[in-house]
């Protein structure tokens, strides 16, 4: 499992596996306990791919979150998700919100 951290948001990239999201979970736990703050379940989001959308329910369940749709503003900012000639989904560009 990796992270990319940016300000006060965290994305966790990772395989999509109960076993993932209960270690995420206990990472923020422990963030939590460490430092005395606490995270906001009900703004934090969850999104995978490649998995049915029932498992995704799922894990969302676990984790106490929303489930992230698409597409998703980040920063004022939202992915395009286009097609490459493979047919595969690519990001191609990024538009900001007004």
């Amino acid at each position: 499992m990796s992270l990319l951290q940016y300000i006060d948001d965290t994305i966790f990239v990772g395989e999509a596996s109960v076993r993932n999201v209960m270690i995420i979970k206990t990472i923020l736990r422990i963030f939590e306990l460490a430092s005395g703050l606490r995270v906001n379940f009900f703004k934090s989001c969850f999104r995978a791919t490649g998995v049915e959308s029932c498992v995704i329910e799922i894990y969302v369940e676990l984790l106490n979150c929303r489930l992230l749709t698409f597409p998703f503003v980040y920063l004022n900012w939202y992915p395009h998700w286009g097609k490459s000639k493979e047919g595969a989904h690519v990001r191609t560009n990024y538009s900001k919100v007004l």
